[in-house]
């Protein structure tokens, strides 16, 4: 395997996919930092007047978000290629085990992944530090975002690369991977907001003397007990609903997620290299 890794990696860092993806990943950092910073600077009053300050914070995982559909681009066209030029069959034909490929082509894109997270990460921390003055995330939270945020991104690579090795188009591949990644995002998205929803809703009703007094009323769809464990359980599972967490640096149970992301990439990992030992290659 290390002979397939030493070409994948040859050939991932000489890539156009790879050198737009860095750009990308460090040119979204800067963006993002320099847009709060002016934002600081025209609403300087407005936000003295009402005691605002804004740092970094918010702005340092966003990336992660991102790299749900960069990656999804990224894995089509990596492994797209292999199938579009032959080099698939003629690893084989050299030798090479198909365990062996399908690993090699994982742990690429795995890579490649985390060293778009970390680009990210790194530079909005410290073009933050020189702009905003920084952040007030104690370091504690910023590892352990850092790390879930990995660890979500291992999982959603090892579900695309089971769609992509069984895929032989790579167009195909990158507009399957396109849409999964938006199933994703918008399963997350309705997991967080019944998760966030309020237990109770304010409203102001007229006393009899024609005061105006606040009234908490229920939530009827306030999630309690065991549908609310439930809907947590799908949130700490689910990698997309899991980087909604890190982007929030609301992760209130890493090693749970941790957990669940090993599970998905045995998973996924053990079906795409039975699938592919049986795909027609011809």
């Amino acid at each position: 395997m290390s002979r397939l890794l030493k070409a994948n990696f040859s050939r991932l860092f000489k890539s156009l996919i790879f050198k737009l993806g860095m750009i990308s990943s460090v040119g979204l950092a800067v963006f993002s930092i320099t847009v709060r910073y002016l934002d600081n600077t025209v609403n300087a009053d407005l936000y003295a007047e009402y005691g605002y300050t804004f740092n970094a914070e918010g702005l340092i995982f966003v990336g992660s978000f991102f790299l749900m559909f960069a990656m999804a681009v990224f894995v089509g066209l990596f492994v797209g290629t292999d199938y579009s030029d032959g080099t698939i069959r003629n690893k084989i034909m050299v030798g090479h085990s198909r365990f062996s490929i399908y690993m090699s082509n994982y742990i690429t894109c795995a890579v490649t992944g985390i060293i778009f997270n970390i680009s990210y990460i790194v530079v909005a921390l410290a073009y933050g530090q020189v702009l905003l003055g920084g952040t007030e995330y104690p370091l504690r939270l910023i590892m352990i975002c850092t790390c879930v945020s990995i660890t979500a991104l291992i999982a959603l690579i090892s579900m695309m690369l089971l769609l992509s090795m069984l895929i032989s188009r790579k167009a195909a591949a990158s507009v399957i991977l396109l849409l999964m990644s938006m199933l994703l995002l918008m399963t997350a998205m309705t997991v967080q907001s019944r998760l966030d929803a309020p237990e109770y809703f304010g409203s102001y009703i007229m006393g009899d003397e024609g005061e105006l007094i606040n009234e908490e009323i229920k939530n009827p769809k306030y999630l309690t007990g065991a549908k609310r464990e439930a809907y947590e359980f799908i949130a700490d599972f689910i990698p997309s609903s899991q980087l909604y967490q890190v982007v929030t640096t609301e992760v209130a149970r890493p090693w749970r997620i941790v957990i669940c992301d090993a599970l998905i990439f045995l998973v996924t990992t053990g079906v795409g290299v039975c699938a592919f030992r049986r795909k027609d290659l011809k």
